[in-house]
């Protein structure tokens, strides 16, 4: 989920996943009206994860996380 620094919802907003060295392309998704945001079927590796907002880059997201193979990562993400 992607919140604000008081926990309100951001709507709207690009977060794009670029994955680790073997995987070149970049995948975007736009959080929903509850500013959820899901990437499905990631393979495993480590990810970096980047919120945009009207083409800017927005400070917010986790350097790197990890996704292993059958589990679902579940990050909250606040927008300082």
């Amino acid at each position: 989920m992607l919140a604000d620094a008081d926990g309100e919802a951001l709507v709207g907003w690009c977060m794009q996943l670029s994955g680790d060295v073997s995987r070149e392309d970049n995948l975007w998704v736009m959080t929903d009206h509850r500013g959820r945001f899901v990437f499905p079927s990631l393979p495993s590796g480590k990810y970096r994860l980047s919120v945009m907002y009207q083409g800017r880059a927005e400070s917010g997201g986790p350097d790197e996380f990890e996704v292993r193979s059958g589990e679902t990562a579940h990050l909250d993400v606040a927008r300082q």
